[in-house]
């Protein structure tokens, strides 16, 4: 350490001050905690080694309790976000990480943000992997959630500008009560003869929309023409919206996006049919680069709604203003209500795509699944549900993208979980299928689906859910996602269901993917 602290030289009282041991100790600290609220290490399993004392305060129990625990022990990490994924997988590859901000509950069951910083210890002689050392602090909340809510707003703006669409919002009877910025210059009508007016009749959208309207249902590649204002001249535009449905199913209205396709039909030479393919191009561009956002936009999204309700929550201490009060509340609900935004938005666009990368690896299928049913252990703890796993023995490696498949396992387990009542079991079984090839099975006893649900299920733009009690949260979308994932590797995903008696979703890979003829050793899942 006295490498780290050396007295000042050359002349004068300072130099020939001498710096014990123990003042280099108390320097030491005092940077560390001007830097960091706690300091953490781990072995090689990634368990607590060392912690200081102020990590007490964020989880709301003493440093001494957490030693020999794992760093990401979801009795804390209980959410499974972006940003704990990205940091799972910066461990996995044994790269250093900093000031990824992670959301966990602490001891008495408090939302908290933070942010972790780590890096890789090596042995110098060896080479081999010991663990970790690093960093961690609490997140300020008001500025912060304030700054960031209003950097999302520029964001979005720029997003809209710079796909050359606009987008709307329209209330229960269908009616306009909002468009973006930028709507004049391409829709070509004022937000005065719009706001108000009914989107179908005003934009002339044809007589399917019009069907979708009245069964508040989505819509897409609604195509129409009208005279833009400005120009002066008829142009051909696209609309798209889906259904916006609030507490018990309530219809609230709708969001969407339209845009002006007049060049791509002008260029396609007067063919509709070219015309529309040429359109979807530019769509399916448009969805890559609003699914590149993606994670920039959710991440400091989820924060401030986190940030803005632990202030609600008077965590760190009362808000003695009610105006500050009402602020909180008013970042709150903009915040949820600009995700909600984003989402949707989002969603519309990713229905265009079909493209996606598989980085593959040899994995351990045994290792894959425990991984997961740690993940999710507090998920069935709080639904009350069992979980049992059979995995076959010596299983051969299998040949998959690790975070695709995982991403799998995942989505079939959770969607298990939400619709299994208390007490009931969910079963996980992973082997060789009649063929040779892989198999595996998520199976609950819930509530199960009418088999004419099941198409719906794992289409990309509806929900089948058991009657569990109100409606179930997410959009419905991790079947398709699924169901897309495992086709992207070359095999299935079928679900069976029974009203009453539950669901068996079903994976299975080719044969071809099995016995590795993966380099190096098999991937493993690391929590």
């Amino acid at each position: 350490m006295s490498e780290l602290f050396e007295p000042a030289r050359g002349g004068g009282a300072a130099a020939e001050t001498a710096v014990t041991p123990l003042g280099e100790r108390a320097r030491y600290e005092d940077f560390l905690r001007a830097a960091a609220d706690w300091v953490w290490e781990t072995d090689e399993n990634l368990n607590y080694t060392v912690l200081s004392r102020g990590i007490a305060r964020v989880f709301g129990v003493p440093s001494t309790a957490l030693v020999g625990s794992y760093i990401f022990a979801l009795s804390y990490y209980r959410t499974v976000d972006p940003a704990l994924m990205q940091t799972v997988e910066a461990i996995e590859d044994r790269i250093p990480f900093r000031d990824r901000r992670l959301q966990i509950r602490d001891a008495r069951g408090l939302s908290r943000s933070l942010r972790l910083s780590g890096v890789p210890v090596f042995d110098e002689a060896s080479g081999r992997f010991l663990g970790y050392r690093g960093v961690g602090r609490e997140v300020p909340a008001e500025q912060e959630v304030e700054q960031e809510l209003a950097g999302l707003r520029h964001v979005l703006a720029d997003f809209s500008e710079l796909t050359s669409a606009w987008t709307w919002q329209a209330d229960s009877e269908c009616r306009l009560t909002q468009v973006s910025r930028d709507y004049r210059e391409h829709a070509g009508l004022s937000e005065e003869e719009s706001l108000g007016a009914a989107f179908a009749k005003l934009w002339r959208l044809g007589a399917a929309t019009a069907g979708a309207v009245r069964r508040r249902q989505s819509f897409a590649h609604q195509y129409s023409r009208w005279v833009h204002g400005a120009l002066g001249e008829e142009r051909t535009f696209v609309v798209a919206g889906r259904p916006v449905l609030g507490e018990g199913g309530a219809f609230l209205g709708y969001r969407g996006i339209g845009a002006d396709v007049s060049e791509e039909f002008r260029s396609a030479a007067g063919s509709l049919a070219t015309a529309r393919d040429e359109a979807e191009r530019a769509s399916q561009a448009k969805s890559v680069f609003l699914t590149n956002l993606s994670h920039e936009m959710r991440t400091p999204l989820n924060a401030i709604i986190g940030f803005s309700d632990a202030i609600r929550n008077e965590v760190f201490g009362a808000l003695r203003s009610k105006k500050y009060r009402q602020y909180v509340e008013d970042i709150h609900a903009s915040a949820g209500h600009l995700l909600g935004i984003v989402d949707d938005l989002l969603d519309i666009a990713r229905v265009e795509t079909g493209k996606m990368r598989l980085e593959e690896a040899a994995i351990d299928v045994a290792d894959l699944v425990a991984g997961c049913r740690r993940m999710l252990e507090g998920a069935f703890e709080a639904g009350e549900l069992e979980l049992a796993v059979e995995v076959a023995e010596d299983l051969p490696a299998l040949r998959a993208d690790p975070v695709k498949l995982r991403q799998i396992l995942l989505n079939l387990l959770t969607n298990a979980i939400k619709f299994t009542p208390a007490g009931g079991t969910v079963t996980l079984r992973a082997g060789l299928d009649d063929t040779g090839g892989f198999e595996c099975e998520v199976r609950d006893n819930g509530v199960g689906l009418d088999p004419e649900d099941i198409p719906k299920a794992l289409s990309r733009l509806g929900q089948a859910g058991g009657e569990q009690g109100g409606q179930v949260e997410g959009l419905g979308l991790g079947l398709a996602i699924s169901k897309a994932l495992v086709e992207a590797h070359g095999g299935t995903l079928t679900l069976t269901s029974e009203k009453g008696r539950g669901t068996r979703a079903v994976v299975r890979l080719p044969a071809e993917r099995l016995d590795g003829e993966a380099e190096g050793e098999p991937w493993k899942i690391l929590f």
